[in-house]
């Protein structure tokens, strides 16, 4: 194998396995809980890609149309890079992060993402490289829900160690950005917490929404309150 990459296909919340082969067709392990997994490539037309039969030296995932299904790019040797746009996650919930770091780690890479959606845990890592050859995932964290409607604990960890944010009850079927801790309120990120952060703040009083997240100081997923007085505690 030329690589491997472990991503949520059916948004089920268990972990697929696509397997990148050069002189065997490619494999796509589906998981439904419950061992052994079934390789379903053939039947989800990415044995080949397309059922080609053909063979692949490099791979990467991302959600390429947006809808919250991960997509699968591979390029066959010898052929061009070929993209299945994934309809199966589709009929299932998921939730999306995009983690930010500090300078110069803007992509957090190395950072941590926890997710608990019922009593269980989904656990993610952002890195970069190290699963195909040639080849980079997005740098987006997804989480399939399954029937679930909100994650219910978000446990964010930057890279060494340098902090930890716990966020509940954020919806599903969104993409959310997840701010370290040192950027919180600073919703034009100048650097201070001044009268327009306040505004900004008070723009985004409520539920959270995608886009007001730097103001939910307390990550509860409500602007409110509590989150303006944080806010005046670090004015300046």
């Amino acid at each position: 194998s030329w690589g491997s990459i472990f991503f949520d296909f059916t948004n089920n919340g268990w972990l697929d396995l696509y397997v990148n082969n050069q002189f065997l067709p490619n494999t796509l392990y589906k998981n439904t809980g419950e061992f052994p997994l079934n390789d379903v490539a053939a039947e989800t037309n990415t044995q080949g890609l397309f059922g080609t039969g053909k063979v692949s030296y490099s791979s990467a995932v991302a959600d390429v149309t947006g809808n919250g299904a991960i997509d699968l790019l591979v390029n066959d040797l010898g052929g061009k890079a070929q993209l299945f746009i994934n309809h199966e996650g589709t009929k299932r919930n998921w939730i999306r992060f995009h983690v930010i770091g500090t300078h110069p780690n803007h992509h957090a890479i190395g950072a941590n993402v926890d997710t608990r959606i019922g009593d269980r845990w989904q656990y993610r890592e952002i890195y970069a490289g190290g699963n195909t050859y040639t080849s980079q995932n997005e740098l987006i964290v997804h989480v399939g829900a399954g029937d679930a409607t909100h994650a219910d604990e978000i446990v964010v960890n930057w890279p060494g160690g340098s902090a930890t944010r716990t966020l509940t009850n954020y919806p599903a079927n969104r993409l959310w950005t997840i701010y370290h801790p040192d950027q919180l309120g600073d919703g034009n990120g100048d650097g201070v917490i001044n009268v327009l952060d306040l505004l900004g703040l008070l723009g985004g009083w409520g539920t959270v929404q995608p886009g007001s997240e730097i103001y939910d100081m307390n990550g509860d997923g409500v602007i409110n309150v509590m989150d303006l007085l944080m806010l005046l505690q670090n004015w300046g």
